[in-house]
This record gives C-alpha cells, sequence and structure tokens, in this order.
C-alpha cells in the first residue's frame, strides 16, 4: 500500500507539472447591414374597358345601319346613365370583322348564329346577350316519292341568297350533318326576291328548299299551294338571331352593369316594339340573358356538321 501510494503521487505531479493550452476565444461576431431592394420606377396601368376615358367597342353587322347610326349616340348615352359603363358602337360590313374585334380582347361584339358558332369554337370572349330565332323546315317536292335529302338534292334547289339563314345557310348545315356533299346538288337557284322565290316554290319548279317553321305553318293551316307542292322533310333546332358577346378582358362589374342596362333598355315601351328603330337596328326582338341551356339543342347540331366553325372563312 506503501508503494502504491507513492506511485500515485508521482502521476498526480507529472499531470500538475504538464504544458498548459491557452483557451480558445471565438471572436465576437461584426454587425452586417440588411440589404434593400431598389425601388422600380412605376409603371402605368391602362385604364379598364368600360370606362369613360376607354369606353367598350361594340362591332356589329346593324340590322338596319341607317337607322343604326342615327340611333347610335342616343343609345350609348342611355346605356352610360343607366350603367356607368361607356360604350361606343363600331358597324361593320362583316361579321368576320366584328369577330375580328372581339377575338382580339380589345371589344365586344353582336354576331348572328354563324358567327355565334365562330366565336364559341375559338373561345373568343364569353356570350352575354342572346336573341332568339326560330326553327326552319327543309322542304322536298312531293313529286320525289322517297322524301330523302339524297333524293331532294337531284333536282333544283331554290335560295334566296348566299347568305340568306332559312333559304340556304341552315338547309346546307342539314345537308352536312346528314352528310349529303352539297355537290350533290344538280342546280342551285338563286332568286333576288321573297316574291320570285315563291312562285318558283309554287309553281314545282323548286325540288328542295328552306324557311322558317312559322312561314310553313301558315301555309299549311291556309292550304296554300305551298303545303300541296312541298312536303316538310327535316324540323331544324332554334337558332340565335344574334348573340352580344363580351371580351374577358371588361371587368366584371362593368360586365355585369352593361348588360343590365341593355336589358333594361330593351324593355323600356320605346325599345320593346320588334318594329321601333333600336330594335330593328341593333338587335331585333326577344334580348335575353344567355343560358347555355337555351342552345344545347343547336350546339348538338353544329357539332354533327362536321365542320370545323374554328377555321371558318379563313
Amino acid at each position: 500500500m506503501r508503494v502504491l501510494a507513492i506511485v500515485l503521487i508521482a502521476v498526480w505531479a507529472l499531470v500538475g507539472c504538464g504544458e498548459q493550452v491557452p483557451p480558445t476565444i471565438t471572436p465576437r461576431p461584426t454587425l452586417t447591414p440588411t440589404p434593400f431592394s431598389t425601388q422600380l420606377p412605376p409603371v402605368p396601368t391602362g385604364i379598364p374597358l368600360g370606362f369613360a376615358q376607354n369606353p367598350l367597342p361594340i362591332a356589329l353587322v346593324a340590322l338596319d345601319r341607317e337607322i343604326a347610326e342615327a340611333d347610335a349616340e342616343a343609345l350609348q348615352a342611355e346605356i352610360a346613365q343607366r350603367g356607368d359603363v361607356a360604350i361606343t358602337w363600331r358597324f361593320v360590313a362583316r361579321t368576320a370583322d366584328a369577330l375580328a374585334l372581339l377575338c382580339s380582347g380589345e371589344g365586344g361584339a353582336w354576331v348572328d348564329a354563324l358567327g355565334y358558332a365562330r366565336a364559341t369554337a375559338q373561345g373568343c370572349g364569353a356570350p352575354a346577350l342572346a336573341v332568339s330565332g326560330e326553327a326552319g323546315v327543309i322542304l322536298i317536292a312531293r313529286t320525289i316519292e322517297s322524301n330523302a335529302l339524297a333524293d331532294g338534292v337531284q333536282g333544283v334547289f331554290c335560295r334566296l341568297g348566299f347568305e340568306d339563314w332559312y333559304t340556304w345557310v341552315l338547309p346546307s348545315l342539314v345537308l352536312r350533318s346528314e352528310r349529303v356533299p352539297l355537290g350533290n346538288i344538280r342546280e342551285l337557284r338563286t332568286f333576288a326576291d321573297r316574291d320570285e322565290w315563291l312562285k318558283a316554290v309554287r309553281d314545282g319548279t323548286c325540288a328542295m328548299t328552306g324557311m322558317p317553321a312559322s312561314t310553313y305553318q301558315t301555309f299549311v293551316d291556309a292550304g296554300d299551294t305551298v303545303a300541296e307542292r312541298m312536303r316538310l322533310n327535316t324540323r331544324t333546332a332554334v337558332a340565335p338571331l344574334r348573340v352580344l358577346f363580351l371580351p374577358i378582358t371588361l371587368p366584371l362589374a362593368k360586365r355585369d352593369a352593361l348588360v343590365q342596362a341593355l336589358l333594361d333598355s330593351a324593355r323600356t315601351p320605346s325599345n320593346a316594339d320588334a318594329e321601333s328603330s333600336v330594335a330593328r337596328a341593333f338587335w331585333g326582338d326577344g334580348v335575353r340573358r344567355y343560358d347555355a341551356r337555351d342552345w344545347a339543342d343547336f350546339d348538338a347540331f353544329l357539332r354533327a356538321t362536321g365542320i370545323d366553325f374554328a377555321t371558318l372563312g379563313e
């Protein structure tokens, strides 16, 4: 035990005499100023559509341009007063010109049924108001035994004009939907006025034609020669006569105010009459809010034609 004690004392002595290591001193951190971003110069923002400084242009092929131009300024003022929305009417010669403005996002457009099909297919703007037309009928002469479209086109097809909806545009779409090529029409005859066209229908010249459903029903009820000569082949879906598309760049509040102002204007006693100057020039009779459900049958009919309406007219 004595020897062990001596050894332990010697070890402690050696440890106590070892080299002393100085403690490590951590330097005090220095303060770094927080960087701030440099403020960019202000970017001017454009005035949204629908305000007095930037009126919304609405393009349309006027139903009666002379009357429309005479009433345009007064109607613009009325809409501004009713809805605090600034608009300007832009009268164009073709639906394609109205669609060009709409698809640019810089204006709205009142368009016909084909314009509706094209705007919808191209995804331009959003429909807001609509005016309903009526169903059309395709008639085939009773002398053609089969009453089939493919046989009807083997005779004379009578129409009022290339752009007439009921006597040509709609029937041609029906033929496309039934896969009857327009090239199969043996003879296409165009008449300058309605009286000459009806005369040809009554005297048996026409093997095929189209007209509004209500017009044909009037002939049937009256026992007219038209009903005796021609029988019903197809009754079409109801198409919109006019549709108002508005650009998505129009602020929602201005859109809602404009739609309501136009509805209120169309329902005033002076404008509600289909024969009033405003109705005759701008929109016709029966303006109402656009509801996709109202046009589901017509949309299905358009799809059945197989036509790419997005490229139609290009």
